[in-house]
């Protein structure tokens, strides 16, 4: 930017399925606000804990930076509900990432030993939650919703079969 010129403020991300973190780790180390939202207890617990220990860390301040673009919701809280707040409040974000549990099975091997926790403390969600959840993102997302999936299954593999991305990347594990 120009000496004059204002900054131009980072893109807002809510993350509404954020797990342990990862994702919303990797977005707030490229500069953007990222809000995180977990609904269950036990992994908003871990969440909360992680954030707490890496802000401890003063001496790593690319870890400090990136720990500042991130914003844990408070409590553990339903992101479908959480969205009907926001959007009463006449809040908005630039995107809303989406990476749901997934109940398929897709490969023979176990997945690593945090998403065996996960799944074991979440469990899959229902096509119908998943379709609230999307609706819902639609409505906050002044620009997009990434919805990620792995790589080997349908961009959304049939929990909302009527829907088609507008655009999709495929990574070597990962869809978008």
């Amino acid at each position: 930017p120009q000496k004059d010129s204002p900054e131009a403020a980072p893109m807002t991300v809510l993350d509404c399925t954020a797990g342990l973190g990862i994702d919303a780790f990797s977005v707030a180390s490229l500069g953007f606000k990222v809000t995180m939202v977990e609904s269950n207890p036990v992994i908003h617990a871990l969440l909360e804990d992680g954030i707490l220990r890496a802000r401890a860390i003063k001496d790593d301040k690319k870890l400090q930076q990136t720990i500042s673009n991130l914003e844990l919701v408070e409590r553990p809280q339903n992101s479908v509900e959480l969205i009907a707040e926001l959007i009463e409040q006449g809040k908005s974000f630039d995107l809303v990432f989406l990476d749901p549990m997934h109940a398929t099975k897709l490969k023979s091997s176990l997945p690593k030993y945090r998403m065996q926790l996960a799944r074991k403390l979440v469990g899959p969600g229902s096509a119908k939650e998943f379709e609230e959840l999307l609706h819902a993102a639609q409505r906050l997302a002044k620009h997009r919703v990434i919805f990620k999936r792995p790589s080997i299954s349908n961009p959304i593999n049939g929990l909302a079969p009527h829907l088609e991305p507008f655009h999709s990347y495929k990574g070597t594990t990962s869809r978008f």
